[in-house]
């Protein structure tokens, strides 16, 4: 790594690089192995390139995706497995490319965050700037779904927007897609964090966060936050404020916002697109 790129990763980044270029050795074909560094405003792209037909599906998807196979299984490749646990830890990527079948060499490119610059936005919300733009987007997707569940089911949106004074439905739309990416944010923070509960796949990982923070959500937020915060405003409401429908709409957006977060975080063209506009 040059001395003048840092990455958001620790000393056993060694150990990222070290089994992908050992695997690179023994299966990679007669052709030397090399390593390419890129770099972006918000990223440093490591790829190991080598003249192999490239993985096999099932370490494939145990590399990009952390899809477990079987532990008995002897061709799982624990390395595999480390290497995908540390980058997801790291908050990076990794994807491939080339290979058999191909005319380009095969390619396996680990991607990481750079280390924010002290004082920047990135370290105070405490993810990088395709996390936050994916937390974003997963959070408008989130809510309008949200959204149109509460249109069709209760009618309740004008009620957001009387949180800040207007009950008029536009005001609510407004208002409630703003908390959603707001709650979105947080949420990204958190699931940093989720790795650790690596006995579950990325799906079921991110869809049982996005559940439970819906929840805690509906709990504390709709449940108790809202009826006060109405109450100061002189407008009637239950205390608690605690709703089959609200738990519905709250897990919906929960799932949604996990499914959502996950896909994206998996699409490189989606991060392609947000390091061009940051540039």
């Amino acid at each position: 790594m040059p001395d003048d790129l840092t990455v958001a990763a620790d000393n056993r980044l060694d150990i990222v690089i070290a089994e992908l270029v050992d695997n690179a050795v023994r299966y990679g074909g007669a052709d030397p192995v090399r390593i390419a560094v890129e770099s972006t405003p918000q990223s440093v792209s490591i790829s190991v390139v080598d003249g192999g037909p490239g993985l096999p599906p099932e370490q494939h998807a145990l590399l990009t995706t952390g899809a477990f196979p079987e532990y008995d299984d002897p061709s799982a490749g624990f390395g595999l497995q480390a290497v995908n646990l540390l980058v997801e830890r790291y908050g990076g990527r990794i994807t491939t490319a080339g290979g058999e079948g191909t005319p380009e060499p095969h390619r396996i490119t680990v991607r990481l965050p750079r280390e924010p610059l002290s004082g920047s936005m990135t370290e105070t919300v405490g993810i990088s700037v395709p996390a936050v733009a994916r937390a974003t987007t997963a959070g408008v997707v989130a809510g309008l779904l949200m959204g149109v569940f509460f249109q069709f089911t209760a009618d309740s949106l004008p009620v957001i927007g009387s949180l800040y004074g207007v009950g008029h439905p536009v005001v609510g739309w407004l208002t409630h897609l703003f908390h959603s990416v707001i709650f979105a944010l947080l949420f990204a923070t958190g699931y940093r964090y989720t790795d650790r509960a690596s006995s579950l796949s990325p799906p079921i990982r991110a869809s049982v966060f996005g559940l439970g923070w819906g929840t805690v959500l509906w709990f504390v937020a709709a449940g108790f936050v809202m009826p006060v915060w109405l109450r100061l405003l002189e407008i009637s409401t239950p205390l608690p404020r605690l709703t089959l429908i609200g738990f519905v709409a709250h897990a919906i957006w929960g799932g949604t916002l996990g499914l959502s977060y996950l896909l994206l975080d998996r699409s490189t063209g989606f991060d392609s697109w947000i390091q061009e506009q940051t540039r």
